[in-house]
């Protein structure tokens, strides 16, 4: 490099750094397992939470009164948003150093199922409407054994 080059390189650094401009440190890659392993146990509390049960803890045979439609309803809806900001950033992975672009791709779909399945209760909480986990488990339950598998995989050491 010569004198110019340098002296003008100088200036230029100096000159951006004094106007506020820095450069972008590099943003860390999400840490997708314990993404999975949060989803995993939110999952576990709202099925719980959501599956109609009567005072003395039995499967309920009888319909909910309004009272636990808004009980369930109130104390699933910010599961379900964390659930929803969960899914998001997994919903948007396109690559990653610990995954293979398939594997993001798997995790990116059954994000994108979790998501939808999601919807359909967070759905039914703003439109007052009684929450049917049971019309939604299967989904939920297999993308998450899917979830599971794709980052279990990554995390097993190679033979």
């Amino acid at each position: 490099m010569d004198a110019k080059s340098l002296c003008l390189t100088v200036l230029l650094t100096l000159g951006l750094a004094l106007c506020g401009c820095q450069p972008q440190a590099a943003t860390p890659p999400v840490n997708v397992t314990a993404l999975v392993k949060e989803l995993d146990n939110l999952q576990q509390e709202l099925a719980t939470l959501m599956a109609p049960t009567t005072d003395d803890g039995a499967d309920a045979e009888e319909e909910p009164t309004e009272m636990d439609i808004k009980e369930v309803a109130s104390e699933s809806h910010q599961m379900l948003h964390r659930v929803g900001a969960i899914l998001a950033k997994l919903g948007k992975l396109q690559s990653h150093p610990d995954f293979s672009d398939e594997q993001c791709a798997e995790i990116a779909k059954q994000a994108n199922k979790l998501g939808d399945a999601y919807g359909q209760l967070d759905t039914a909480i703003h439109d007052g409407d009684v929450l049917d986990y049971a019309s939604v488990e299967d989904t939920i339950t297999e993308s998450m054994a899917a979830l599971r598998k794709t980052t279990d995989a990554a995390d097993a050491p190679a033979s």
